[in-house]
């Protein structure tokens, strides 16, 4: 598994800083990185900006909030060269913790699942399924025209 993770991020810098702290500390799989900001005004393009000279990824600074839809759609946009096979979708205020890489490469295994949402069952009431926000499909879903909706 080869990810290309977007993480779309608007304002809440202390959020962003932990939550990319704790992608980087526990993605175990290679990965492609890129931010997705959406008008953020705290300070967060600059920390980006200046953060980029210490950690590999692609930024896009969108200047004003196009909302989750189109910021997720525009980062996955950028893996033009189909090296991913995944693409993840991150917000700003998910913490990952150990382990998650290889929870999501297991439910992969099983050739009918398309997406895996990232939070636990007890964020979701024991439910099975999660179908916003942090996720993660095949790169294939994306190729056969699969967008987020971006309203």
């Amino acid at each position: 598994m080869k990810l290309h993770t977007v993480f779309i991020t608007h304002n809440r810098l202390e959020l962003t800083k932990r939550a990319i702290a704790s992608y980087l500390e526990t993605v175990s799989v290679p990965y492609v990185l890129t931010i997705v900001d959406n008008g953020s005004t705290d300070g967060t393009e600059d920390w980006i900006h200046q953060a980029s000279h210490h950690i590999s990824w692609n930024m896009v600074l969108l200047g004003a909030n196009s909302y989750p839809g189109y910021a997720v759609n525009r980062g996955w946009s950028l893996d033009t060269d189909g090296g991913a096979t995944h693409l993840h979708r991150a917000d700003n205020d998910h913490i990952f913790l150990p382990g998650w890489c290889e929870a999501v490469a297991h439910e992969f295994q099983q050739p009918k699942v398309g997406q895996v949402g990232l939070r636990t069952s007890e964020e979701e009431l024991h439910q099975r399924m999660n179908t916003g926000g942090n996720c993660v499909i095949r790169r294939e879903l994306w190729d056969a025209g699969l967008r987020w909706d971006e309203r």
